[in-house]
């Protein structure tokens, strides 16, 4: 099969860092705005190794009165100039947050970013098989879509087995047809020894991995199987180290992922986010990544 077929191997970032003057991270480089761009820098450094990156949430009100205006329109352009895709964040509270919110803040974030912008991550994925769930995500994807933007949908976990009320297959997530699927957010021992769907349904059990998780192209009466493997994202996020992180991409190459996160958890709670600084094996990843 060709790597065209299967997509070639690259890297997600969820780019939530800000400025802490005061703070340090993990290397004990203080959190300034030069070390933010910084970080933003070695981004867009990474050229293909970089498929998407989520853009950290208050960037959405990006204005030219902002005193790092300039900065961040620079940062932005050298990612979209090295062809990575910009998704910008908008959390959906397990798909029960209101329509009319979701859409404002996807409106102030293609109005302040423009054509820099790829499309919407939406956070806090589906833990409910209730229908009202499922309507929520199609209204989403469907405003998404009518602004020219692109569906990247958390979704950790989701077997996409619900039925409807008269028993008939429903996969919804599916039907909405994401430019990108995050299938996975757990850490390295979950990812080794714990992998499978969850049933949401029902008791929360674990079930075996679903067969469109894995699956090239192929079609199921109504819906096409998730097939690209460049669409799905599977995100490890305690790895500790540099040996660890090789291991837990090859794996994810495996299991038919060929967008991948990987980062170390953050040990101060004051600081949050382990999203919020790349890891110090960030250079090896990339490298990792662009080895035939």
């Amino acid at each position: 099969m060709s790597r065209l077929v299967l997509g070639t191997p690259a890297l997600a970032v969820a780019a939530f860092m800000v400025e802490r003057p005061g703070r340090v991270d993990s290397t004990g480089r203080e959190m300034t705005r030069a070390w933010l761009f910084d970080q933003w820098a070695r981004i867009a450094e990474a050229g293909s190794a970089v498929r998407v990156v989520v853009v950290e949430g208050s960037v959405r009100g990006l204005r030219p009165d902002w005193t790092t205006y300039g900065q961040w329109t620079a940062a932005l352009d050298a990612c979209r100039a090295a062809g990575q895709q910009l998704y910008g964040y908008v959390p959906v509270t397990n798909g029960t947050r209101p329509l009319a919110e979701v859409a404002a803040e996807v409106t102030q974030w293609q109005a302040n970013l423009g054509s820099r912008l790829t499309g919407i991550y939406l956070d806090e994925g589906p833990v409910s098989c209730s229908p009202a769930v499922a309507a929520s995500y199609r209204g989403y994807a469907q405003h998404i879509r009518s602004l020219g933007l692109r569906v990247y949908p958390l979704a950790p976990q989701w077997p996409d087995d619900a039925t409807d009320a008269a028993g008939v297959s429903d996969p919804w997530m599916r039907q909405l047809d994401p430019d990108f699927l995050q299938l996975w957010e757990e850490g390295v021992d979950a990812y080794l020894n714990r992998y499978g769907a969850l049933d949401f349904c029902d008791t929360q059990n674990l079930l075996p991995p679903p067969a469109w998780w894995t699956a090239l192209w192929g079609w199921q009466p109504g819906v096409r199987v998730f097939g690209h493997s460049a669409r799905r994202v599977h995100t490890i996020n305690d790895c500790p180290d540099a040996p660890t992180m090789r291991q837990v991409i090859a794996l994810a190459i495996q299991r038919s992922a060929r967008t991948v996160w990987v980062t170390r958890a953050r040990q101060d709670p004051v600081l949050g986010s382990v999203y919020d600084e790349l890891p110090p094996y960030w250079d090896e990843m990339v490298a990792f990544i662009r080895t035939p």
